[in-house]
């Protein structure tokens, strides 16, 4: 068994020890092969499909071989140092690890590769063995029983964990001593060759074991394979006597060795457990031979040979069938001697075949050879020597009296009966007949070798001389003196409950049939109906079977045991059942029982139903004894019937009635004449007529035959009566407060019967309505709804079936409050509740009034009857049997009340004939209010929120059964949380549509869970369900957990998770739950050790764990510090082992989320431990000469990079999982980016995979979606990646990603495709065919995670579960709508997989555009881009919420990308002219969008109208910088400007958008902030100045100028401006007249115009400027300066009028340079403003208008000034020749000369300039914090220098 290097049974021997590869354990296959989940391991089928895995199934019985020289070669080869060399701090001894597989081959007598690969294999599960050592925090599994949570809880270690932490070194060392492990090796040793047989066992009964419609194992193809090649191999040909011959000397070999031991002495001293170790194992290797024997005998018809037969019985009639084995011989294993017995049992029974031979004997016997079974010569039948041997030890087991053997013996005893027919006459003597049933006469054949005479020889040589007759002795002995019926029964009870465990499901089924076929032909032989037959068949259908499993269980296809069951049409189950149901109602049980039996088995068979449906309607025969003193009939025995007399003749066998016979009689009529038929005939009335109301009755007249002669007489009535009717009226008498009683006993129905009747009717109910909900629409007889409405009592015409129960209910729930601990009481109590579960489940609407009414629950505050029947009776008992049934009730209203009530009406069921006429509705019966329904589970749910809170500290029988009550809670809680929080995004659970009702109980348990109070019971009790769970599965009598056990540690970790989601979600305080948790990390560490199907629910309760305490701005507590160290490095190992290695995906998937989770929410030592492979408290205590420690395997995130090394290989969502863990490690833990930098190929791996991806028409929507998650999560990481390279300067990081980015560009900003008509329909249909529900009521909230997929967007499980309730067209409407939903949860994926693929896209690009100087080519990458972003935007094809998400998403994208675009100075022409072209796109897109440009401003899309304008504006940068055609003039000065020849290209678009964007937008804008201030923002008049001042920028914009004069003028926009600027003082934002400065502002760009300019004067802006109402301001005795309330005047006056001014002049010339003088002398005050501020050279520095200060705008004001006094004076000086006469112009009154003064003291620097310069608004601050470009202490002083110097330049007359 050498390791090859593609093997995963086992592969090379260093990968294994560096924890790359992991070994599967025999016994994990086995656990996962049990799970029904086992398809999802992959790593699972990789290994049964494994050469050396299946070679070694293929030798179950000695899997291992012997040492031999080849074996040791092998060893040391493989432990050489060329295959593994250690590294210096390896966490392993590789010296150790041979040593110690020397050891194991000796002491186990197996090859040493074998031993090699235990050794191996527990070495890897150290970590796992170590945590869950009893040393660590010993009393971590053992919660306080009190109901408070102390420190008591755990022990006190936990609390003064310094001291507990001491010990870690000693436990780790005494972990590792030698003895120790090689105990633990032995131990490894046993486990493995035990479950080798037990999953050879499996697989090939799992291949054979197959029926029409069912299989256990339905896995991958290679698993199926497997099974099919173990069949070949053991059994080739279907031969199976070899296979039996080997099973029987292994079978031998083990019972003899059960004496011998196992000869481990000296380790024994060290563990006094292990010899009994050994005979576990030998134990339970004998209960899978006997299995193997069973698996292996009912192969196909082929029968084994005489002398395999032979030699197993023999081996069981040694050991008696195991009769002397004790029940329990070892403390780890009860009850293994029954399982043992009754394996043993069943193989001998299946290695008859009796089946085959009688069906081949009775073929023979009517001489059709051809049709018999083929039975090969070797077979035992032919075989004359073996017939003799197997009979005699039969004949030997008699004599014993071996009660083991009965149903073997009495099986072999039919073949010899059946093999005596063919005997001649002579030899037959008194063997024709087995109790009176005789042989067939077979006539005689000739000739020496034909069959005849062969099985003539056969037979003969069977009849011992002593014993002719054995046959009958056989029979005798097995039916009467060893028990045979209750034998079976045992069997069947004990298949039924105790036996095997979670992989024997199919052989228990198929046993119990083989069982039921032995039984089919014992039963007409011994006695054809009695109790012990009776008994026997119930036990084996699993009548005592409980209703809850019943309601719990899944509908699912028919197995071999419900096949029976629905074919046997005549065989028998309906012989039995046909006769149980003649002798009803005298015999009450059996029928009961058996239909209930039949029903269960049944699986909803429409057939079996019917059926079913007619025996409860009509049943011909009534059976029943006659009355005391009854004289009601006469005898009708005649000459002509005397065959009706008995055999003595003595009494007459048959009567009939002369009166009325009723069912039941009232005491309350007195003693009634049971009148004679004379009295009718008399005119008397009838009985009948003489009751008021009676309960039915056998009518006048009726014939009957005597059954029973015993006084009382038992007569068969020939009468058609229901016995369903029969049913009820019983029920009615067990009411309290009538007197109806028997009419044959006079007394009341036994409560026995009450309970069988309702266990009965509840079956009955369920299954007609489960049978209704998979066959909807089809027509049926019985109906859940007819049964529970039935009204037949006569006696109470206005009372049905519910509200009998319903009384009878409260009745004995009053008795138990008075007279507590009734048995019988509290049994009837048991199945009303189970009655009230098949309504509830079936006609919702009629329970709720029931319940409401019923002192059941506290309704009104009187404690209920559930609280005091728990309280008196079950926790002084200590079964819970009321309370576990009111929890499973609790449980169906939680699942109906999502609607209660809420059938259509058009819904009319199909009852039966006789129903119809009384069946009608209830008033009000169809809506229920709501109230009624939430007060009902209000006051359940608070009731058994306190059950569980304090319920883990009660009294209990039965762990189980306190497991059983937690679990199903704990799962109802976590179902109503789910249901409330999980569905429906609207906040107020109480309006939620669907689940209304449970809003209350939800914010109870909510409020409960995560109560502030640290001694919350709610939250201890799941704690305590941890904790005993733990010490459970540590308990080795548990080494193969229960579902049970299983289930009550995943209930209460998924509660808890719910609770923690729930928290953050609402953002409510959880810090008490999550201490409790926190202290509770160490049970979650070893539980997550201890068993496979744990680790994802654990890793999902630390997740939201870790995840809700990251809320807190405090440090949140340490997980692994909590863990303890030692603890800590083994968890961390465990966890490192993530799915492997049965590569369980969902498991591995929850893994990653954790780590994810880890790393993002300051868990600093678990993300450092994820990061290195190393505890940070051990790199903090160790020294410098100690070896580094290291947790077994790489560290997680180099283990993640490998895989995503070649991603391509890897499941979609392990893809995105990993990614997403590597993102953030990037994003929180910077300095873990080193290992990905160094990774030589993982970069290299995420870049091709993106490049190999690709889109198909044919491909479906999830594949794309996929697709799309994955390249989102690779674009994430590739961004941190190139953001870490660009910090240290490689910017050649870029190169080698863009050229792999394809996919991104052509699929990065698309459209997703998206079906709108598919979710309108969906919306419209649901709305009106199911109660007005809408798709968005099953919506998930964010309060717990979701997946892409088909339940991705609406719960379809929550759905169909809602709408199946609230349904109005039945079958395939409700699945038309499933599938609807599927079909819209996958486009809604692909629609949020594509936004996060634009999310994870832009962040890329980001971080590309960094790399924008550096890489051209990054460049046209962006432009196509941005292109790609408004094309895609301009034509949209999906709906516009959606739309409305992606195109703000994509615009933002542009946005950002244009930005660091027009920056550029692009040198590539093509380049630059592709981002001049994105203009018209951006345009296009603006058209796309359908503005009303009138009312864009005020539209509900605004802000997408905003962003487009931004958009539009940063296009227009570019065109900024095109010069087109031109050609030089001289001026009259000599320079030279341009005379442009042809306009700009875009013009028609320029001036569209000057129209519509500009001069509609303002005008727009001013109309409404008149109007309506409120809804406008100032920054649209900036955004639209900017435009316009860009536009006007543009080269050759001036041959548009009178176009966009008139357009401006045609608009008005002077005015509305002018208008703005006057209302500015009253549009005040904050005291801020902002619009007062953009209006100002826009005058100012639109007198950059001429021809507009022109207008502005001729229609006298300046005169209207001058009229506001603002500018009065600036008369103030000082003016307004820059640090002026309101600053913005002085902003108004330096940035927009005197650059006004300056453009008026240049426009209009002298003829308006009066007017301009005039204006600003309007404002003496400002002017000298100026002067006075700039001449402040001594006074300190500061802000007040006297101290000294000057800023960048108070120098652009004096250098305006300055320019105006300049053209003014040269206007002045040129006088006529300017068209004005120089006294037209007056002069500027300003210091001029002060200011020159001042100005040319800082120009020619003899005054200090830097000192004084302030920074007047948050623009100059920015420019103060910037360096300068030349000179000065910064920009701003730089700006302001330079401001002056052109001011000086035009004071000493300079310009102009």
């Amino acid at each position: 068994m050498a390791p090859m290097p593609n093997s995963n049974y086992f592969p090379p021997l260093e990968p294994c020890l560096n924890s790359e590869q992991f070994l599967i354990a025999w016994q994990d296959a086995y656990s996962a092969l049990c799970d029904p989940n086992f398809s999802k391991f992959a790593g699972l089928d990789a290994f049964l499909a494994d050469t050396t895995a299946r070679s070694l199934l293929q030798n179950p019985l000695k899997p291992f071989s012997p040492a031999s020289a080849a074996s040791k070669s092998q060893f040391e080869t493989l432990t050489a140092a060329i295959n593994i060399t250690p590294a210096e701090n390896a966490p392993y001894d590789i010296k150790r690890i041979k040593e110690d597989a020397l050891w194991l081959a000796g002491e186990a007598r197996v090859d040493e590769v074998t031993a090699l690969r235990i050794v191996v294999l527990e070495w890897q599960k150290s970590p796992a063995n170590r945590i869950l050592l009893d040393q660590y925090d010993n009393d971590l599994s053992n919660p306080a029983r009190n109901g408070t949570f102390s420190a008591s809880v755990f022990h006190a270690s936990i609390a003064a964990k310094p001291e507990g932490l001491k010990e870690e070194n000693t436990i780790t060392s005494s972990f590792d001593l030698t003895p120790q492990r090689r105990t633990r090796l032995l131990r490894l040793y046993l486990s493995e060759k035990l479950h080798i047989i037990k999953v050879s066992e499996l697989l090939f009964r799992s291949h054979t074991f197959k029926t029409k419609s069912q299989t256990q194992i339905a896995g991958s193809s290679s698993l199926v394979d497997g099974g099919s090649a173990l069949l070949e191999s053991l059994c080739p040909e279907r031969e199976v006597s070899s296979f039996l011959l080997k099973i029987a000397q292994s079978f031998q070999a083990r019972v003899d060795g059960l004496d011998r031991g196992p000869g481990w002495a000296s380790l024994e001293e060290v563990d006094a457990t292990l010899s009994e170790s050994w005979t576990e194992t030998e134990l339970l290797e004998i209960q899978v031979i006997l299995q193997y024997i069973f698996d292996v005998s009912v192969i196909d018809v082929f029968l084994p040979s005489a002398e395999s037969v032979s030699r197993i019985l023999e081996v069981l009639s040694n050991v008696g069938f195991f009769a002397s084995l004790p029940e329990s011989p070892t403390s780890n294993l009860p009850y293994i001697g029954t399982s043992i017995r009754t394996a043993a049992q069943l193989a001998a029974l299946a290695l008859l075949r009796f089946p085959i031979v009688l069906q081949t004997m009775a073929v023979l016997s009517n001489e059709d050879l051809d049709a018999a079974p083929p039975t090969p010569d070797a077979s035992y039948m032919w075989t004359p020597e073996g017939m003799k041997n197997i009979n005699s030890i039969f004949m030997d087991l008699a004599e014993k009296g071996v009660e083991a053997s009965a149903s073997s013996m009495f099986a072999w005893s039919l073949i010899g009966n059946a093999l005596s027919g063919f005997a001649p006459t002579s030899r037959r003597g008194s063997e024709d007949s087995i109790g009176g049933v005789s042989c067939p006469a077979l006539p005689q054949q000739q000739g020496t070798n034909s069959t005849f005479d062969v099985l003539a020889r056969v037979f003969n040589s069977m009849v011992p001389e002593s014993k002719p007759e054995f046959i009958q002795t056989l029979a005798v002995s097995a039916a009467d003196h060893l028990g045979l019926f209750g034998q079976i029964a045992e069997i069947g009870t004990w298949l039924t409950s105790s036996f095997g465990d979670a992989g024997c499901d199919s052989y228990k089924k198929q046993a119990r049939v083989l069982l039921l076929q032995l039984m089919e032909l014992v039963v007409p032989i011994v006695v054809p109906y009695s109790e012990q037959t009776v008994g026997a068949i119930l036990a084996l259908l699993d009548a005592d079977r409980p209703y809850w499993d019943f309601a719990h269980e899944s509908i699912k296809g028919s197995d071999v045991l419900s096949e029976f069951v629905v074919g046997d049409n005549r065989g028998l189950i309906s012989t039995v059942f046909s006769e149980a149901l003649s002798r009803y109602p005298d015999e009450t049980t059996p029928l009961y029982r058996l239909m209930k039996s039949v029903v269960m088995n049944g699986h909803m068979d429409n057939e079996l139903m019917e059926k079913m449906s007619n025996h409860m309607d009509s049943s011909a025969r009534f059976t029943k004894r006659f009355p005391p003193d009854f004289q009601g009939y006469t005898d009708v025995v005649t000459d002509e019937d005397d065959d009706l007399l008995d055999e003595g003749g003595s009494l007459p066998q048959a009567y009939r009635l002369s009166q009325d016979l009723p069912w039941f009689v009232s005491r309350r009529q007195g003693q009634l004449t049971l009148s004679s038929s004379r009295a009718a005939s008399s005119g008397e009335l009838a009985l009948r007529d003489q009751l008021p109301s009676g309960l039915g009755c056998v009518p006048i007249e009726t014939f009957g035959i005597v059954v029973n002669d015993n006084r009382p007489i038992t007569i068969e009535w020939d009468y058609q009566y229901s016995p369903l009717d029969y049913m009820v009226c019983s029920l009615y008498t067990a009411l309290e407060g009538n007197d109806w009683t028997d009419v044959s006993t006079g007394v009341k129905l036994p409560l026995e019967d009450v309970c069988d009747i309702l266990r009965l009717l509840a079956t009955l109910i369920l299954t007609t309505h489960n049978q209704q909900s998979v066959n909807a629409g089809d027509d049926q007889s019985m109906t859940a709804r007819s049964l529970v409405e039935a009204r037949l009592v006569d006696a109470d015409p206005d009372k049905d079936l519910l509200n009998i129960v319903s009384d009878l209910f409260e009745d004995h729930l009053q008795l138990q409050q008075e007279q507590p601990g009734h048995e019988e009481s509290i049994a009837v109590l048991v199945c009303c509740v189970e009655f009230f579960h098949a309504v509830t489940a079936s006609v919702p609407n009629r329970i709720w009034p029931v319940l409401a009414r019923s002192k059941l629950i506290d309704i009104d505050g009187n404690g209920g009857g559930l609280v005091a029947v728990v309280t008196a009776v079950e926790m002084i008992t200590g079964t819970y049997d009321f309370l576990k049934s009111c929890v499973h009730l609790f449980e169906m209203l939680v699942e109906v009340s999502l609607k209660p009530g809420s059938e259509s009406s058009s819904q009319s069921s199909k009852a039966l004939t006789r129903f119809n006429s009384q069946a009608t509705r209830q008033p009000g019966g169809e809506v229920i209010p709501q109230r009624i329904a939430s007060a009902v589970v209000t006051s359940l749910s608070r009731t058994l929120t306190s059950v569980f809170s304090n319920s883990r500290s009660w009294r209990y029988t039965s762990t189980q059964e306190q497991a059983e009550i937690s679990t199903r809670l704990a799962t109802i809680f976590d179902r109503v949380l789910h249901y409330t929080y999980g569905f429906d995004d609207e906040s107020n659970l109480q309006n939620k549509v669907v689940t209304a009702v449970l809003a209350d109980s939800s914010n109870h348990l909510v409020d409960v869970l995560l109560s502030d109070s640290p001694a919350s019971l709610l939250s201890n009790s799941l704690l305590d369900m941890l904790g005993s769970g733990l010490s459970i599965i540590l308990d080795e009598k548990s080494s193969m957990c229960k579902s049970w056990q299983i289930n009550q540690i995943i209930s209460a970790l998924a509660l808890c998770a719910t609770g923690l989601r729930i928290g953050v979600f609402s953002d409510r305080s959880t810090s008490a739950f999550e201490k409790h948790l926190y202290t509770a990390a160490p049970v979650l560490a070893r539980l997550f050790a201890s068993q496979e199907a744990l680790r994802g629910p654990v890793a999902t309760l630390l997740e939201a764990l870790v995840t809700s305490a990251a809320r807190s701005q405090a440090e949140p507590p340490s997980l692994l510090g909590h863990m303890g160290s030692g603890p800590a490095k083994d968890f961390l190992s465990i966890l490192g082992h993530l799915g492997r290695p049965l590569n369980n995906i969902h498991t591995e998937l929850k893994i990653w989320d954790l780590l994810s989770a880890v790393v993002r929410s300051r868990q600093q030592w678990f993300a450092i431990s994820l990061l290195t492979g190393n505890a940070p408290r051990d790199r903090r205590k160790q020294r410098k000469e100690d070896k580094q420690e290291k947790v077994h395997g790489k560290p997680l995130l180099v283990y993640a990079l490998d895989r995503l090394a070649n991603i391509a290989d890897m499941e979609p969502k392990l893809q995105v999982a990993m990614t997403r863990f590597v993102a953030l490690c990037q994003n929180h833990w910077s300095w873990a980016v080193g290992s990905l930098r160094t990774h030589q190929n993982f970069v290299t791996g995420l870049t091709n995979y993106v490049r190999g991806l690709k889109r198909e028409d044919s491909d479906a929507p999830l594949h794309i979606c996929s697709e799309a998650a994955a390249a989102a999560a690779v674009a994430e990481v590739l961004a941190m990646h190139l953001h870490t390279a660009f910090q240290i300067g490689d910017y050649d990081a870029s190169k080698t990603v863009i050229p792999h980015l394809q996919y991104f560009k052509k699929y990065g900003v698309s459209a997703p495709t998206y079906n709108a008509s598919l979710h309108a329909n969906l919306e419209s249909y649901m709305g009106k065919d199911f109660g007005g529900l809408r798709p968005s009521n099953f919506k998930h909230t964010l309060a717990f995670p979701t997946e892409y997929g088909t339940n991705y967007f609406y719960d379809l499980p929550f759905a169909s579960k809602v709408l199946n309730l609230r349904r109005t067209q039945k079958g395939k409407a409700l699945q038309g709508i499933e599938k609807e939903l599927e079909h819209a949860n996958a486009s809604l994926s692909l629609v949020e997989a594509q936004i996060h693929l634009m999310e994870k896209w832009k962040l890329l690009l980001l971080e590309l555009s960094k790399s924008l100087r550096h890489d051209a080519s990054v460049i046209g990458l962006l432009i196509e881009v941005v292109r790609k972003c408004l094309e895609e935007n301009a034509n949209f094809s999906v709906p516009q919420a959606i739309f409305d998400r992606l195109r703000f998403k994509r615009l933002d994208l542009a946005l950002v990308l244009l930005q660091r675009l027009v920056v550029l100075d692009i040198k590539d022409a093509s380049q630059e002219k592709e981002l001049r072209g994105l203009f018209k796109i951006a345009w296009k897109t603006i058209i796309a969008s359908d503005p009303d440009f009138e009312n864009a401003f005020q539209s509900s899309d605004v802000q997408y109208y905003r962003t487009l304008l931004q958009i539009l504006f940063l296009c227009l940068k570019p065109l900024v910088r095109y010069q087109p055609p031109w050609k030089n003039i001289s001026s009259i000065k000599g320079t030279q400007r341009p005379e442009w020849t042809t306009p700009p290209a875009d013009s028609p678009q320029i001036l569209e958008v000057l129209l519509n964007v500009v001069a509609l937008g303002f005008r727009s804008l001013a109309r409404t902030l008149h109007e309506e201030p409120s809804t406008c923002e100032p920054n649209d008049f900036v955004l639209l100045t900017a435009i316009l001042q860009v536009i006007l920028r543009i080269p050759a914009i001036e041959l548009l100028h009178a176009s966009i004069a008139l357009q401006f003028a045609n608009n008005n926009l002077t005015g509305y401006a002018t208008s703005l600027f006057s209302w500015a003082d009253r549009l005040l934002i904050n005291n801020d007249p902002i619009y007062g400065e953009y209006a100002i502002l826009f005058l100012l760009e639109m007198s950059s115009v001429p021809t507009i300019a022109e207008g502005m004067a001729v229609a006298g802006v300046l005169s209207q400027i001058t009229s506001a109402d603002i500018m009065q301001l600036f008369s103030r005795p000082k003016g307004m300066g820059p640090f002026d309330t309101p600053t913005r005047l002085h902003s108004i006056w330096t940035r927009g009028l005197l650059p006004l001014c300056l453009n008026l002049l240049d426009a209009v010339g002298a003829p308006i340079a009066g007017e301009i003088v005039s204006f600003l002398n309007h404002f003496p005050n400002q002017l000298k403003r100026l002067g006075t501020e700039l001449s402040n050279r001594n006074a300190p520095i500061g802000t007040r208008p006297s101290d000294s200060h000057i800023t960048f705008g108070m120098a652009s004001e004096v250098h305006s000034l300055s320019l105006i006094w300049l053209i003014l004076e040269r206007y002045r000086d040129a006088g006529a020749g300017t068209g004005t006469l120089e006294q037209d112009i007056p002069q500027l009154e300003w210091d001029k000369n002060g200011v020159k003064e001042d100005v040319d003291d800082w120009v020619q620097e003899r005054r200090p300039l830097g000192p004084v310069v302030l920074p007047g608004n948050e623009r100059e601050a920015e420019f103060a914090r910037q360096k300068p470009l030349k000179k000065g202490a910064s920009r701003l002083e730089e700006k302001i220098l330079q401001e002056l110097v052109f001011a000086s330049e035009c004071l000493n007359g300079v310009g102009a």
